[in-house]
């Protein structure tokens, strides 16, 4: 496997990982499918140094993703703070992936001087609250039955972990 800087051929199949998700129901709070294009500026905003945005590849292909992004942007209290968000193909799921593209990013983050990590997520997405807790995340926070997809309500919960 190897993990590195996204790039924009890669754009593609980030997005096609992004509306697996939103199909699955249980890992975004989006509810529409996405065009490379409706990502672009996001992808563009994670061209740089301290929040990147990282691809896992196996076997030549694009795996799984994992994003920094400031935690509350242009607010200074909150500048050494970031959000992880991360998807996986779904078939690689269970391989070791998105362990593998956490490992980068906690690393990248104590290199940055990004003490605190969070990640935002629906509750009843338990493959991904057991990633977190495995790399020592807690729970910091619910916000209860905040989300409605396809009619059904779910807390959205908050995640955090001090890095130094």
């Amino acid at each position: 496997m190897t993990i590195r800087p996204a790039n924009p051929s890669d754009l593609k199949k980030i997005t096609a990982i992004y509306n697996q998700a939103i199909q699955s129901g249980n890992a975004t709070g989006d509810t529409e499918l996405q065009k490379p294009a409706d990502k672009l500026a996001w992808f563009y905003n994670h061209a740089n140094e301290r929040f990147p945005l990282l691809v896992a590849e196996q076997e030549a292909e694009v795996a799984g993703w994992l994003s920094l992004s400031p935690y509350r942007e242009g607010r200074g209290a909150f500048r050494f703070a970031a959000e992880v968000s991360y998807f996986i193909d779904n078939d690689f799921h269970r391989k070791g992936i998105a362990s593998a593209l956490m490992d980068v990013a906690v690393l990248h983050c104590k290199r940055n001087g990004i003490s605190t990590l969070v990640a935002f997520l629906l509750a009843h997405n338990m493959p991904s609250i057991a990633l977190l807790q495995k790399f020592g995340f807690s729970l910091w926070g619910t916000l209860p039955k905040i989300a409605n997809i396809k009619g059904s309500e779910f807390d959205h919960v908050f995640y955090g972990k001090r890095l130094f």
